[in-house]
Parts: structure tokens; sequence; C-alpha cells
């Protein structure tokens, strides 16, 4: 049997942003050992002219793959705006030579960026993929709807994105100098800013809490001059991206993690919190209600509350038995449902369901067998 391969196309594992983070997940999991998979890199850090020829030569490279009949299925890993449209010709590609495509919808900006963003022609374009693709996998129940109100004849299949391993909880304690962690891309619409106005409110109570915000983005430098006007300078921590041995020791530090976005699709940084056992106080919006209950395992708030947000800091902070008591919660969850094994069987699931079986094992079995 001639060599094939499922080519997987996505963002390079060192870049930042939660899909090299869901790839790094797969890749030691061992899927990539398990199954014949080519990684075609389609965009990395760095400045554009770096970009545009990543793409265009991972582009070149996945013709050929394709003109010499190399390819058994495509994956594709994409989110809004440039992450789609960067994949459009390797997309466009697979449909007109009768590759099997999974698309992967990554990325809480997707419904924004196709009813707002996107023409008509684009929203056309926008749903013969996902009405072509073999399998389009989502993050959510709730983002499933979305796809299926605009594709009826869509594929849909909710996969999360995988948690952590769990790790042992550190004891919780009341403290005068609390923290509260952010991570994630520093943009208006994760909702920064309104994490600020309610920092500010809460410095009269606590006078030494610390915000940290772990991460990059279009508003650092808005967000030092509103620290500046709300006159917590003292009490923010711009840390800019963090690596993942320094994103788990802040989880460890941390008494809470706040995501108050107003767009998501199934954060990993919530997932990393709940299996670091702290407690999360994040937006009920994408996929997030469908990870945390409220009460229970976290704290949900409406998008752009601020006074709602406050009162849920304020409850936690001064509890630390409830704090505990939510970051177990917390880990038990993501354990039952999100675990790494748990997704890459339904990937893996999905791969079989389209190739066939795994077409690393077969070609491995019969090197053995003409070796004999």
């Amino acid at each position: 049997m001639s060599r094939r391969w499922i080519v997987m196309l996505g963002t390079a594992f060192n870049t930042k942003g939660g899909i090299s983070s869901v790839l790094n997940a797969y890749q030691s999991g061992g899927l990539f050992d398990r199954w014949a998979i080519r990684y075609i890199e389609t965009h990395r850090d760095g400045p554009a002219w770096s970009k545009f020829t990543l793409a265009l030569s991972g582009f070149i490279y996945f013709v050929g793959l394709t003109l010499i009949g190399k390819v058994a299925a495509v994956h594709v890993h994409a989110a809004s705006r440039m992450s789609f449209w960067r994949k459009s010709p390797f997309l466009l590609l697979a449909f007109l030579t009768g590759r099997s495509v999974v698309f992967h919808l990554h990325g809480g900006g997707f419904r924004e960026f196709y009813e707002r963003d996107c023409g008509a022609l684009a929203r056309l374009w926008i749903r013969a993929v996902l009405g072509h693709s073999e399998r389009v996998i989502v993050l959510s129940a709730s983002w499933q709807s979305w796809v299926n109100s605009i594709t009826p004849n869509a594929r849909t299949r909710v996969i999360p994105n995988p948690a952590p391993s769990v790790k042992p909880i550190s004891p919780k304690l009341v403290k005068d100098d609390p923290m509260l962690l952010f991570s994630g891309a520093i943009h208006e619409s994760k909702g920064v800013f309104d994490l600020l106005r309610v920092v500010a409110s809460l410095r009269h109570r606590y006078p030494r809490i610390r915000l940290v915000l772990a991460g990059t983005g279009p508003a650092i430098e808005l967000v030092k001059k509103r620290v500046e006007a709300f006159g917590i300078t003292a009490q923010l921590e711009l840390l800019g991206w963090v690596d993942a041995q320094t994103r788990d020791a802040l989880l460890q530090e941390a008494d809470v993690f706040v995501l108050p976005s107003y767009y998501e699709g199934l954060p990993m940084s919530v997932l990393e919190a709940m299996a670091a056992g702290l407690p999360v106080v994040a937006s009920k919006v994408g996929g997030i209600p469908e990870v945390i209950e409220h009460m229970v395992d976290g704290w949900l708030v409406t998008a752009g509350d601020v006074p709602a947000i406050r009162v849920a800091l304020e409850m936690l902070l001064a509890d630390a038995v409830l704090r505990e008591t939510m970051g177990i919660a917390a880990q038990q969850r993501v354990q039952r449902y999100f675990s790494l094994e748990l997704v890459l069987e339904q990937i893996e699931d999905i791969y079989r369901e389209l190739v066939g079986t795994n077409i690393k094992h077969v070609e491995n079995n019969e090197m053995q067998e003409r070796r004999a």
C-alpha cells in the first residue's frame, strides 16, 4: 500500500493561543504516534511576511501531496477571520479533488465574523465549507445549534477541548493580598476593561489585591492607560504571554481565575484553571455554561455585568472553604467529561469513519509481513 496521510492544518505548535494548546495536548496524548498524520503549519507568530511565506509554502506542499495521491483526509483547525481565509485555498483544493475534510471550528468570534464581517459571497463560501465537510467539529452544543441554523446539512460533531491532567489542589486561605488571574488575549472582547473596573472597586476592601494578566494583544497600551486612570497601577501585573510551566505556577498561586469574555468557543484557559482546582468566574457565553455549573464548580456571570463580577469575587475571596469546594468539584468535572483520553477517542472515531482504520498501523503491519 502506498503511504497516505491524514493531513492536519493549523498553527505552529509554539505559537500563542488556544489552538496551539489543543494541538500540543493531542501530541502529548499520542495522536500523532497512533495515526499517519502529516502536519502542515499555516500560521506562526512573527511579521506579516513570515506568516505569508509559511502559508504559501504550506499550500504548495499540500498541492504536491494531493497531486501524488498521498492525502487520505484533511483535518483543518480554523478560527475566524485570517485563520479561516488562510485555510480556504486548502479547503477548496480538498473539495475539488474529493478528499474527506474534517473542519474543526475553534474560537468564539466565528459567529460575529460570519454575521458582521462577511458579505454575501463570503457567507456563501462559509456555508459551502460547513456543508461539504465530511465532519464539522464544534466545541459545544450551542455552537452546534448555530452551525446547523446556517447550514442545516452540516454533519456536526460536538467534541470539546481537552483539559490538562488534574493536579493536587493547594490549601486555600483567606488572604489580605488575594490574587486574581486572567489568561488570554488582552482584548476588549475578553472583558479585560470590565475586570479593571471590578478591581478598582475591590481595592478599598483589599488594598493589596493583585490582578495578573497573562497574555498579549492589541489593547495592552489602552489597559495601561485605564489602570492609571483607575489608580490601580500597584494592583496590576502585566506578564505578557507565558509558557506552560509559568502558567501552571500561576494557577497554583492564584485564588480565583476570571474570564469575563463577550465571545468564546470553549476556552482552554478555563479548562486549565478547573484542572488545577482553581475556582473560575466566567461569562455564560459560548461553551462555558456547558463546562461550568453555576455555584457548583464555578460562577457564571452575564458578559458586561460588572456588579455581578464584583459580587462573585467578593463571595469567593471571603470564603476559603467555598473556593476549595468549587475547585475540587471543578477538577472532578473536567476529569469526568473533558479528559484528553475521552477527547482523543472521539477524534479517532472520526478518523476511523473516514479512512477505515488506523492507517499507520495498517502500513506497519504490511511492512512486518513483507519482512517476514
